[in-house]
C-alpha cells in the first residue's frame, strides 16, 4: 500500500512539476521534515523522475526541527527554484516558510501532512484516519 502510495505521490508531483512553466528546464526545491527512510525512498525516486525529464532537484532535510526548516525553505529559496514540494514538520510550524514561499512569488505543493495555513498552490495528503478505520474494520472481521 505504502509503495502504491509513494508511486501515485511521486507521479502527481512531477505533473505538478511540470506545470510550473513551460520551458524544459526546472528547478524543483524539495523541503523534508526528516531523512527516515521512507523520505530518503521518496526524495530518490522523485530525483530519478525529475532527472529522466531534465529537472534539477535541490534538497533539505529538516531532522525533524521546525526552526531548521524554516531556514532551509530561506536557503532553498535562494537558489531560485521554479517550484517548492514541502514536507512540512509542523502543521503550526510551517507558517513561516510558506510565508518565505509566498513572498518569493514561488509555487508551493505541501505533501503528506496538513498544514494550519492556506497559502501554498495545492496539496496532496492521505486520509489517515479513514485508513486507520478501514484497518481496524479489518482487523474485526479477521
Amino acid at each position: 500500500m505504502k509503495k502504491i502510495l509513494l508511486l501515485v505521490l511521486v507521479a502527481m508531483l512531477a505533473l505538478s512539476a511540470a506545470a510550473v512553466a513551460e520551458s524544459e528546464s526546472y528547478t524543483i526545491a524539495v523541503s523534508l521534515n526528516g531523512a527516515d527512510e521512507y523520505r530518503t525512498q521518496w526524495l530518490n525516486e522523485f530525483t530519478a523522475l525529475c532527472d529522466a525529464k531534465g529537472y534539477e532537484v535541490i534538497s533539505a532535510s529538516a531532522g525533524s526541527d521546525a526552526s531548521k526548516q524554516i531556514s532551509d525553505v530561506e536557503s532553498l529559496l535562494l537558489q531560485n527554484p521554479d517550484i517548492v514540494v514541502m514536507h512540512a514538520y509542523s502543521a503550526d510550524g510551517a507558517g513561516p516558510a510558506l510565508d518565505a514561499i509566498e513572498a518569493a512569488g514561488v509555487p508551493c505543493v505541501l505533501f503528506d501532512f496538513d498544514v494550519n495555513a492556506d497559502n501554498y498552490t495545492t496539496q496532496i495528503v492521505d486520509d489517515q484516519a479513514t485508513y486507520g478505520e478501514m484497518q481496524a474494520q479489518y482487523i474485526q472481521q479477521w
